[in-house]
């Protein structure tokens, strides 16, 4: 996978951007929106977790799957995905972010 120089793997800053956009996800919406394997996607998760980015919801509507929701203000997003990039993400494409899922 490649990183680009930055501490979390670029699939996890998708992961962050598209919560950003979009809202909480289950991570069957997240594997789907993405087009990332099950590995690739938890292991971004797991990571995403670690660092405290994201934090796990329950899904009321279907108690076997969780939701993804941001663990951070939504103004420091942007900030937080520059810093952890060294760039803006808009400078990466999806596909970029994709090589060796």
């Amino acid at each position: 996978m490649q990183n680009i120089g930055c501490k979390l793997p670029t699939n996890a800053l998708h992961l962050i951007r598209l919560i950003h956009q979009e809202g909480p996800k289950t991570q069957k919406q997240l594997s789907h929106e993405l087009t990332l394997t099950l590995r690739a996607l938890r292991y971004a998760l797991d990571r995403l977790e670690k660092r405290g980015f994201l934090v796990k919801r329950a899904n009321l509507s279907d108690m076997r799957s969780l939701y993804y929701v941001l663990a951070i203000p939504h103004n420091e997003v942007e900030g937080v995905i520059s810093q952890e990039l060294g760039a803006p993400l808009a400078s990466i494409s999806q596909e970029e972010a994709i090589v060796g899922a």
